[in-house]
């Protein structure tokens, strides 16, 4: 399942920026993921980056763990990083 499919069965509002046609979005995309490659999906824009895929759903739980720490399980080391 694709991000956008996903995020729109959840009823999740999102934007989708094109960053290989508008250039001030390829340099945000990097300054907030640290990297090149996409799609790259941050969540309110504050500075928390998940790539999607079959990972997708431990991404938004380990997001949700940043948000929540005291409601949710720690997620395994490595899964979430603060950039920005």
């Amino acid at each position: 399942m694709k991000a956008k499919e996903f995020l729109s069965q959840k009823g999740v509002p999102y934007e989708v920026k094109w960053v290989d046609r508008d250039r001030n979005a390829a340099i945000e995309m990097i300054r907030r993921s640290g990297q090149q490659g996409v799609p790259v999906i941050a969540i309110d824009s504050a500075g928390y980056v998940v790539q999607p895929g079959p990972a997708l759903v431990s991404g938004v739980e380990a997001l949700a763990w940043a948000l929540h720490p005291d409601a949710l399980a720690e997620p395994p080391p490595g899964r979430v990083a603060r950039v920005g």
